[in-house]
C-alpha cells in the first residue's frame, strides 16, 4: 500500500493510511453474518456499510473511493479479500472480509482486553488523535458486543453487566477544557514521523500578566493526561518559555488546551536523551526534587494510609499527641500534586519537614482563613 500512502501530499497520505487500517480494524470486528449462497457464517462488509462507519470522520468520503481502496488492498494481497453473491436469478452483490490467512485473525478479544477497552474509553478518548476516535468508538463497541455475548450466545443468555463497571473521576470538580482537533492532530502526526513542532502557546503565566503568546519551534517529547483529564505536551527545557526556577524537570509541560496553533515543521526532532528520560519517569507536575516527608496526622488519615500506602517507604508510628497521634514519614518527590494533597488534608495533617513544604502551607491557610475571617 505505499503508492496509495505517497500519492498526494503527505496530510492526504496520511489520511489514506489511517483510512486503510480502519477498513482492516472493520472487517476483524464485524459481526459474524450468514451470506446467501455461501456456507457458514462470514464476517464481512459491504461498500456501502464501511462508508457508513467512515462517515463520521470523513463526511465527504465517497463509495467509489472506498471501493478503489478495497480493490488495491486486495491486488497488493493486503489481507483482504472479497466474496461476490448473486448471478442470473440474484443481483450481484460484493462482501469484503480479511484474508483467511491474514495474522489479523489472531488479534482477538480475551476477556481482559475487552473489560479494559470498555472501562477505559472515556480515559483514552481525549488522548487519541482525532483520526483514530471513530476506531477507538468501534472498538468498544466490539468490546460491549463480546462482553455481553452477543457472538457466542442465543438471544436471552446471560450477559456480563458491562453498564456496572465504570471509572469515576471523583478527585476533581472542574471539568476538561475544549481542545482544538488540529492542534491534537498535529502533535500526534510530529511523534509520529519525529519531527519538530511549530507552537503559538498562551501559557497560564503569560495570560496572568497580560503577556501574548509565544511562538516556537521545538521537538515534541510525549503526551501525558493529568489526573483531571488535562493533556499535556512534555517538550525540552528552553529559554522561550517561563520555567518554574526551583523545577528538576528537564522539559516544559504544555497544556494542550493552551495551544492556540501547531504545525509539522521540516525538521527531524532532536530529542535529548537526559530530558527523555525525565519525561519517561514523571511523577507529577513542577517536581522540585525527592523530599523526606515528616507530619502528624490524626487517624482518620493514618486509618486511609494505611489501607492505601503512598509508596514502600512510608512508615507510620505514634506521634505521642493527643490530636494528632500518629506521624508519618515518606520519601517522594515534592510536586504540585503532594501539595494539593496535603492542603486537601490540612484539618487532619500538620507538616515538620521539610520547613519549606510547612512554609508554604501555613501561609496558604492563613491566607485562606483571613479572608473567611472578614464578615460576609
Amino acid at each position: 500500500m505505499v503508492d496509495a500512502v505517497r500519492r498526494g501530499n503527505r496530510r492526504s497520505g496520511i489520511d489514506t493510511l489511517m483510512n486503510l487500517f480502519r477498513i482492516l480494524f472493520l472487517l476483524r470486528v464485524a459481526r459474524p453474518r450468514e451470506i446467501p449462497g455461501i456456507r457458514g457464517r462470514h464476517q464481512a462488509l459491504t461498500v456501502p456499510e464501511i462508508r457508513s462507519r467512515l462517515l463520521q470522520e470523513q463526511p465527504d468520503l465517497a463509495a467509489n473511493t472506498v471501493r478503489r481502496w478495497l480493490n488495491q488492498m486486495e491486488s497488493e494481497h493486503f489481507h483482504v479479500e472479497r466474496i461476490e453473491t448473486g448471478g442470473d436469478e440474484r443481483p450481484r452483490v460484493v462482501f469484503w472480509t480479511l484474508h483467511r490467512n491474514s495474522p489479523l485473525h489472531e488479534l482477538r478479544f480475551n476477556e481482559v482486553d475487552a473489560m479494559a477497552t470498555y472501562v477505559t474509553y472515556d480515559q483514552l478518548l481525549p488522548m487519541v488523535p482525532p483520526t483514530l476516535r471513530g476506531m477507538l468508538a468501534e472498538r468498544r463497541e466490539a468490546a460491549e458486543r463480546w462482553l455481553s455475548g452477543m457472538w457466542r450466545f442465543e438471544k436471552g443468555a446471560a450477559k456480563w453487566p458491562v453498564q456496572r463497571l465504570s471509572i469515576l473521576r471523583s478527585g476533581w470538580i472542574e471539568r476538561p477544557p475544549t481542545i482544538d482537533a488540529d492542534v491534537l492532530e498535529a502533535i500526534y502526526d510530529a511523534l509520529r514521523g519525529c519531527r519538530t513542532l511549530l507552537v503559538d502557546y498562551h501559557s497560564l503565566h503569560a495570560k496572568l500578566e497580560g503577556l501574548p503568546s509565544e511562538q516556537f519551534e521545538t521537538s515534541p517529547l510525549r503526551v501525558v493526561q493529568h489526573s483531571d483529564g488535562r493533556l499535556y505536551l512534555l517538550v525540552p527545557r528552553g529559554p522561550e518559555l517561563h520555567h518554574d526556577p526551583d523545577s528538576v524537570n528537564n522539559f516544559h509541560s504544555l497544556a494542550v488546551h493552551r495551544i492556540i496553533s501547531a504545525h509539522v515543521g521540516d525538521a527531524r526532532a532532536t530529542v535529548d536523551p537526559e530530558a527523555d528520560a525525565d519525561a519517561a519517569r514523571m511523577t507529577g507536575f513542577g517536581n522540585r526534587g525527592p523530599i523526606l516527608l515528616v507530619a502528624d496526622i490524626g487517624p482518620p488519615l493514618a486509618t486511609r494510609l494505611r489501607e492505601s500506602p503512598i509508596n514502600e517507604t512510608q512508615k507510620i508510628s505514634p506521634s505521642g499527641r493527643s490530636d494528632l497521634s500518629w506521624r508519618l514519614e515518606v520519601r517522594l518527590d515534592l510536586t504540585w500534586e503532594l501539595e494539593w494533597w496535603l492542603l486537601s488534608n490540612s484539618p487532619d495533617v500538620e507538616v515538620l519537614e521539610p520547613y519549606r513544604v510547612r512554609a508554604t502551607l501555613r501561609d496558604r491557610l492563613a491566607l485562606a482563613a483571613g479572608r473567611y475571617a472578614r464578615s460576609h
